[in-house]
């Protein structure tokens, strides 16, 4: 009886931390492939967009990271972010909030210095359905510009993580789509080097259909990773049995 009491015990436990939340969905886009204009710099990660699940949406945060660039980019930004969407909630400008930008004092510090703009747009023969335009004038100096180094984030209400998932080509041939990822994106950067040319980089995360890492670009598919708490209930459930199992011996 005492063996069966553990037992039971031990399915309970598992149960409840099965009932526990599980970690948010997350995917990390990395824009590392020049496709157009001066790639002098190198395929190189020049922005990071890291899409995670909240209550109600996604929380989205952009990593400028032009200075990874052999070029001078000293006066160079971002000017403008296109990222793909498949979600069947319509977006609008009403959709955007909590806007932020660090380190603090940065600029484009306000949501009204950032034009965002929704539906079907093709850039360098890829397709897109959401725009962030930054300011690209230089009345004030260029302090308004998306630099190097500086983070903004925002929420898109009424979605989550699998909207962004759309199908391309990872090859470099656009114009034939083979490949399910969890997101795909592309950036514009300005004034690049003493001849201030531009360049777009271009990037995709998660390819294979089966979806799993959100890292793995393997077209082949990739291997689920747990969740905390599925391992915690398989840890739960196997140290009962082995406990059960002593007892019963001893």
């Amino acid at each position: 009886m005492r063996i069966l009491n553990l037992a039971a015990g031990s399915i309970l436990a598992g149960s409840l931390l099965a009932a526990l939340p599980s970690a948010a969905a997350v995917i990390s886009l990395d824009l590392n492939t020049c496709i157009t204009g001066d790639c002098s710099g190198g395929n190189v990660t020049v922005a990071t967009v890291t899409v995670t699940d909240i209550t109600g949406g996604v929380t989205v945060a952009v990593e400028n990271k032009i200075g990874n660039l052999s070029n001078d980019v000293a006066g160079s930004f971002i000017d403008y972010l296109k990222l793909s969407y498949s979600g069947s909630e319509a977006l609008s400008s009403a959709s955007i909030s909590n806007y932020s930008i660090s380190p603090v004092g940065a600029e484009p510090d306000s949501l009204s210095d950032v034009s965002f703009t929704f539906g079907d747009t093709t850039d360098a023969s890829y397709d897109f359905q959401i725009t962030l335009a930054f300011p690209n004038g230089n009345s004030d100096g260029g302090t308004h510009r998306f630099k190097d180094g500086e983070i903004i984030s925002f929420d898109i209400a009424d979605i989550d993580t699998g909207d962004f998932a759309v199908t391309v080509d990872e090859d470099g041939d656009p114009g034939t789509d083979d490949t399910t990822v969890d997101i795909s994106g592309l950036v514009h950067i300005n004034a690049l080097g003493a001849d201030e040319t531009s360049a777009k980089y271009w990037g995709f995360s998660g390819g294979g259909s089966s979806g799993g890492d959100p890292n793995c670009t393997d077209p082949n598919g990739c291997v689920d990773v747990p969740e905390p708490a599925t391992l915690a209930l398989l840890g739960a459930g196997l140290f009962g049995l082995g406990l059960a199992r002593r007892r019963y011996r001893f």
